[in-house]
């Protein structure tokens, strides 16, 4: 075991022309910095991403709700007001504002990005510069994974097909294009999950206040961090043992300085649980175990390659890849690399999918970006298998173990050039909007009514989705946000009106309309 060890640690990336699988994973490489550069702006800025404009900007849904109610009209540029930090609203509106209507997200990703876009709001549209902020943060993400696979496997092989298969993965290069949290989220975990096994190595103070500050940042950027930090702890058990060492004592005091630096955001969610069971209560939803076990396997699938329906036996090539790669790990490396991943894949797992499926299949694990953590393992796991198997063993088995990573790599970058080049987002529900938007920009005053649920107003859907629609239309567009059940005011009969339901645009058209 220790040679075949060492000669992936002797491994060097040069003479690349010799070897046709190192040129290929280059290419990849580059491929997927360029895709995640390019066509920012191209995909409709859906309703997640609104939503984090209006909490980067400082404002809350139930003010813009009573606000929109009391005008009479509102133009579409009227709506991106609350787009766009101004000086009107501090930081800590924006703080506030998380805490009053969101408290599931702390706050450390919405003050980067209300930082990000006060820095550079003249360098381009707006949603080019905070979307701009995902990409910088995965361009960072490539080298922080370069450096895990350095601590975990002394191999700079392994960082390099790491890189490539992040690169081209359809999962990572939406998120790098999206305005949300979960871009930063993996650059946290990838960090911590170095500097955990940079401080067991070194074992110095030094590295293991680093470490402990890579907690505090991951937690104030999502709550199932604590996961990810519950593995590392499983993992340092399992490595010292009974024995009461002094990794473990300093890994027992990082975990107390965290929690206590996080407390006061968890008693803030305590006092607004209202707010948070509003918000996450679609988390509940049943689907049926079946069911959701088959959505959880197709969000696997995307993390690799997403190239539409009826691919069923490229799912199973996959999951046979991925399931190997784990007896290969547990097989042929030592206990402290396969044990670090099983802990970094199992927890969240077993914490969120296995707990789902027990209890009739409830929709929260179909949310894919609650399993970056488990989707890293995957990762570190492939690549190790396609590093020895790709270069230490010879003849037909090592042509082979390249072609198959070559393929599946192919498949992942054909996956990213048509996500790159679409206007929609892997959301099937934003794909019919630029449609009845095009429609509507036709007319010359156009007239867009939208019913606003007042009973559960911090959670409006439809102030939501007018506000995203307002991208796509004229500026000078007019909405009349009127309560349930209201009447609409047809004493306009100049314009063509237009009614916003639940995402759908109805169209409605007076007789003397234009």
């Amino acid at each position: 075991m220790k040679e075949i060890l060492n000669k992936v640690r002797s491994t060097r990336i040069i003479g690349l022309s010799t070897n046709w699988f190192h040129v290929f994973l280059i290419v990849v490489i580059v491929l997927g910095i360029l895709l995640r550069c390019i066509n920012i702006d191209s995909r409709v800025y859906w309703d997640d991403e609104v939503i984090t404009s209006i909490r980067v900007a400082g404002y809350q849904i139930a003010n813009i709700v009573q606000v929109l109610l009391n005008k009479s009209t509102a133009s579409a540029s009227d709506l991106m007001i609350y787009q766009l930090p101004s000086s009107a609203m501090s930081f800590s509106d924006t703080v506030q504002g998380l805490i009053a209507e969101e408290p599931q997200h702390p706050p450390i990703y919405f003050l980067l990005a209300r930082l990000w876009i006060q820095l550079f709001k003249n360098f381009g549209s707006s949603v080019v510069v905070i979307r701009s902020f995902s990409v910088f943060i995965s361009l960072i993400t490539f080298p922080c994974l370069y450096w895990l696979c350095l601590e975990l496997f002394r191999s700079r092989y392994v960082g390099f097909i790491a890189m490539a298969i992040m690169a081209v993965s359809p999962f990572h290069l939406f998120y790098a294009h999206a305005a949300r949290p979960y871009t930063l989220w993996f650059l946290a975990i990838t960090l911590s999950s170095t500097l955990l096994l940079r401080s067991l190595r070194l074992n110095t103070s030094l590295s293991w206040i680093a470490y402990s500050v890579s907690v505090i940042l991951a937690l104030y950027i999502c709550f199932i961090s604590v996961f990810v930090f519950i593995s590392h702890g499983i993992y340092i058990v399992l490595m010292q043992g009974k024995r009461l060492t002094k990794a473990t004592v300093l890994y027992l005091i990082t975990m107390a300085v965290s929690s206590l630096a996080f407390l006061p955001w968890l008693l803030a969610t305590n006092s607004n649980l209202r707010a948070l069971n509003t918000t996450t209560g679609w988390s509940s939803e049943k689907l049926g175990s079946l069911n959701l076990l088959r959505l959880s396997l197709n969000n696997l699938r995307e993390v690799f390659f997403s190239i539409g329906q009826g691919y069923a036996y490229l799912t199973f090539l996959l999951l046979i890849c991925i399931v190997f790669s784990f007896y290969f790990l547990w097989r042929k490396v030592p206990k402290s690399v396969w044990v670090f991943i099983f802990s970094l894949v199992g927890v969240t797992v077993i914490a969120l999918l296995v707990p789902d499926l027990l209890r009739g299949g409830e929709r929260r694990s179909t949310a894919s970006r609650y399993f970056i953590a488990p989707y890293l393992g995957i990762n570190l796991s492939l690549s190790y298998l396609f590093c020895i198997q790709g270069s230490v063993v010879v003849g037909w088995l090592r042509n082979f173990w390249q072609a198959i990573a070559a393929f599946l790599l192919t498949l992942g970058a054909v996956s990213c050039i048509n996500l790159n080049q679409s206007e929609v987002s892997f959301h099937p529900d934003f794909s019919n909007i630029k449609v009845p938007a095009q429609t509507i920009n036709k007319y010359e005053r156009p007239l867009i009514v939208t019913n606003l649920d007042i009973k559960n107003i911090t959670s409006s859907n439809n102030v939501i989705g007018s506000i995203g629609f307002s991208y796509l239309l004229k500026p000078d567009t007019q909405f009349q946000f009127i309560a349930n059940n209201s009447q609409i005011d047809f004493s306009e009969p100049s314009k063509t009106v237009f009614v916003y339901v639940e995402g759908s645009t109805i169209f409605l058209k007076s007789e003397s309309a234009k």
